[in-house]
């Protein structure tokens, strides 16, 4: 099953938004992420399972594939964690897709499910805002 939810990410002074899409399908259990990832973004997949199956989900036993687009703008830090445990999460059927089309999301994930604060909100927020996003979830301390 396909999902998408959205996020974004700061560029200098200002933020682009990024779609994360998730796809669940048959073949060998694992996840793979892909989109001009740095790193700290490579690393968000152990991150995100770890927190999804701590905070009492089920980890699918499904090939997951999650793209964060555009693919030509480089992705680096760590505010793309929740944005992708909410979309793996709306493609088990755990979390309810209808609104997630007008939702920005935006936060670090700590492995017992937390979500930590992320620098650059305030744009992202305004970027958001002029994108047409009604919501925007991320921590009280953002």
């Amino acid at each position: 099953m396909l999902s998408n939810t959205f996020c974004a990410s700061v560029y200098g002074i200002d933020a682009k938004i990024i779609r994360v899409e998730t796809d669940l399908s048959n073949g060998l259990p694992g996840m793979e992420m892909v989109g001009y990832l740095s790193s700290e973004v490579k690393e968000a997949k152990e991150r995100v399972r770890i927190a999804i199956k701590n905070s009492g989900y089920e980890w699918s036993g499904k090939k997951i594939t999650v793209n964060l687009s555009p693919a030509d703008i480089r992705k680096s830090g760590t505010q793309y964690d929740l944005a992708i445990a909410v979309s793996i999460l709306s493609s088990q059927g755990v979390v309810n897709n209808l609104n997630l089309d007008k939702c920005c999301i935006l936060g670090e994930l700590k492995f017992n499910g937390q979500i930590s604060p992320v620098r650059g909100i305030i744009s992202c927020v305004i970027e958001a805002a002029r994108s047409g996003f009604e919501k925007f979830i991320t921590t009280y301390d953002n």
